[in-house]
């Protein structure tokens, strides 16, 4: 399927974040074509390589692009695991989604087992929920699977 071009970022011409236009440019491409999963696909790259810079996804529209993704891709694993994500993140004031991260990571397993970064999500819950078995074995299987995973370690 041919990409879909990207629109110019929307932004002030004040703006000096190479990352926010990119955001923008992203949000752009998927308001104006929506039923494009390519714009999805892109902003789920930007989040899990800009994801320490949470300025950039602040708000609730992140997880709302991503619940359309998962619409649009029900067999690909890659939408639950963006999602899922989404839901880890600390918003203000609020406790992270664990239960639903946790459906959704094990979506995503059943969709593709090998999947290392849904195993290495897993093993974080785990961990941060004080089952340190079930932790390690998630971690071990993320390292089995990609052993260049240096997080996982």
């Amino acid at each position: 399927m041919p990409l879909s071009p990207l629109p110019q970022p929307v932004m002030s011409r004040n703006s000096t974040s190479p990352g926010l236009e990119a955001i923008a440019a992203l949000r752009a491409a998927i308001d104006a074509d929506p039923e494009s999963d390519a714009g999805y696909f892109f902003l789920g790259q930007a989040f899990v390589f800009l994801s320490a810079h949470e300025s950039l996804f602040a708000g609730d529209w992140l997880g709302e692009k991503f619940k359309k993704y998962m619409q649009l891709q029900p067999g690909n694993p890659y939408p639950y695991y963006l999602y899922a994500a989404t839901l880890l993140r600390p918003a203000q004031g609020t406790n992270p989604d664990r239960r639903e991260a946790v459906r959704l990571l094990n979506k995503a397993l059943d969709l593709d087992p090998k999947f290392p970064e849904a195993h290495f999500e897993l093993g974080k819950i785990y961990f941060d929920e004080g089952n340190y078995p079930q932790a390690i074995g998630a971690y071990e299987r993320a390292v089995s699977l990609r052993p260049t995973f240096a997080e996982a370690y």
